[in-house]
């Protein structure tokens, strides 16, 4: 699974290249995403890491078969980041990452992203359950992330500030053939 996940893929209009793929200018950019006031309060860090510990990361990319990480881009550039984390070959699961470009400011961009990193779970990352974690005042992304089937699970145990969702691949298919779903 993880080789299918560290190539270039294209959805739609977006294409996705792994982090183990970038160049140095898209390494720092994707920093500079990273730490953004608008991106990185919704972080775990609250945007907060230095850029010697994120190209470090970045370093380790190639050789992580539990994280796939992608920079997201389309014909106006760098469209955000999106991610599988934890993946667990065994169970079938992984966790959603992601976030858009904090300097676009076109609506659908999310919806876009979201959509893009679901069909690499469920198509080549042959997942069966894709998790995520949200703030419970994020109301766009809850939202965003209501739209596209994923079904709200409750509060999460280590944080009741955070709200666990979950999509079955079942639910994705479904909700694809959903007319404007």
């Amino acid at each position: 699974m993880t080789n299918a996940l560290q190539t270039t893929i294209s959805f739609d209009d977006l294409k996705l290249t792994p982090f183990a793929l970038l160049n140095d200018e898209q390494k720092v950019f994707v920093w500079e995403m990273r730490t953004h006031p608008e991106v990185g309060r919704w972080m775990a860090t609250g945007g907060e890491i230095p850029l010697s510990g994120h190209l470090a990361y970045m370093a380790r990319q190639a050789a992580d078969p539990l994280n796939a990480n992608y920079l997201a881009s389309d014909s106006a550039g760098v469209a955000g980041v999106v991610s599988l984390h934890r993946i667990d070959t065994a169970t079938r699961t992984a966790d959603l990452g992601i976030y858009r470009n904090p300097f676009r400011t076109e609506r659908g961009l999310g919806t876009r992203l979201l959509a893009a990193i679901c069909e690499v779970a469920f198509g080549p990352g042959n997942l069966e359950i894709f998790r995520l974690e949200v703030a419970s005042d994020n109301v766009a992304a809850i939202s965003l992330y209501g739209r596209a089937g994923f079904i709200l699970q409750g509060s999460c145990e280590k944080d009741p500030n955070l709200l666990s969702m979950t999509l079955a691949r079942a639910d994705w298919a479904g909700h694809q053939e959903t007319p404007n779903g």
